[in-house]
Order: C-alpha cells, then sequence, then structure tokens
C-alpha cells in the first residue's frame, strides 16, 4: 500500500470481487475496484454515532486522485465539527419540496373545511403561480429572498396567462 497517485490507480488490478486500495497518507480515503472496471474514490468513516459510513467521491476519470483527496480531507475536517457528511446527504434526499409541501396542504384537514369558492382561488393561486416560482425549492433552503422575488415576480406578471379550455366556453385569466 501507498499513497494513492495517479499511478497507482492506473495500475489497480481488476478482480472477480470489489476491493478498495487505501490511501496511507489520509486515513479512510481510498479507490473502490469493482468487478466491471469501475473504479471510484469513497471515504470510510464514523460518525457520532459510532456507526461505519463510506461516502463515494466520485469515479476516477471525472475525479483527479488530487481533487478526490482534498474532498476526503473536507470530509475529515467537517466530521471534526461535528458533522456527517452523508447523513446530510441523506436528510437533503428526504427533504420536503415546496411542492410536496402544497401537496400536503392541499390534502389537509384546514383546507378541506374551506368554503368551494375559497377552495378553487386557493388551488389556482398555488397551480398557477407558487408551484412554477418555488415548487422544485427545498422547504429548508427557502429564503425570505426568494419569497420576496416570487412576490414580484408574480406582481410583475411573470405568471401571467390566459388560458382556453377549461370547461365549456371556459377561460381561466391569471394576472
Amino acid at each position: 500500500m501507498a499513497k494513492l497517485t495517479k499511478r497507482v490507480v492506473t495500475a489497480a488490478k481488476v478482480t472477480d470481487k470489489r476491493h478498495v486500495v487505501w490511501d496511507t497518507e489520509l486515513k479512510g480515503f481510498g479507490l473502490l475496484v469493482l468487478p466491471s472496471g469501475v473504479k471510484s474514490y469513497v471515504y470510510d468513516y464514523r460518525n457520532g454515532y459510532g456507526r461505519k459510513r463510506r461516502v463515494t467521491i466520485g469515479k476516477h476519470g471525472e475525479w483527479t486522485c488530487e481533487q478526490a483527496r482534498k474532498k476526503a480531507e473536507e470530509h475529515r475536517d467537517s466530521l471534526r465539527q461535528g458533522n456527517d457528511p452523508l447523513g446530510a446527504q441523506q436528510a437533503k434526499r428526504k427533504a420536503l419540496t415546496v411542492n410536496q409541501l402544497l401537496d400536503l396542504y392541499l390534502e389537509s384537514p384546514q383546507f378541506a373545511r374551506k368554503a368551494e369558492t375559497t377552495k378553487a382561488i386557493n388551488k389556482g393561486r398555488i397551480e398557477r403561480h407558487l408551484r412554477p416560482l418555488l415548487g422544485k425549492t427545498y422547504v429548508g433552503e427557502l429564503t425570505r429572498r426568494a419569497i420576496l422575488k416570487a412576490h414580484d415576480d408574480i406582481r410583475d406578471g411573470k405568471t401571467a396567462v390566459t388560458k382556453k379550455g377549461t370547461r365549456p366556453r371556459g377561460r381561466v385569466r391569471v394576472t
């Protein structure tokens, strides 16, 4: 075993089982070699609860050995500050988007208790203004600035549309 360099990575043999070539300088940093021939940089660590975790940094070719080493050092520094790099990625995947939050609101008992005309108006505002402007944003990343920008965009008519065919002789004018 030696320090992971370009020469060591290209010389890593592909076998019928997956294996890791570990770096001698940075503990937990290694090269995962798969039977398919794919080589990826990984970083192994234990989180605050003592659970063993492995973060895949990236594939060899897309990442150089030095770039992957710097990323592994960032993960190590993050761990020293009490963070969990893989836990943060998993939490982000599980985080709600504004679209999902709006769906929960439309299914809620509070929304069901509203008058039919109020429901129709609220659904129109949600579908034609909020979803196009903020729908893909994660709720945790929603800032006051983003909300004010969406408000300004609605006011300036960026979501304005005239749509025919909602019902016989019907038309929707969003202003």
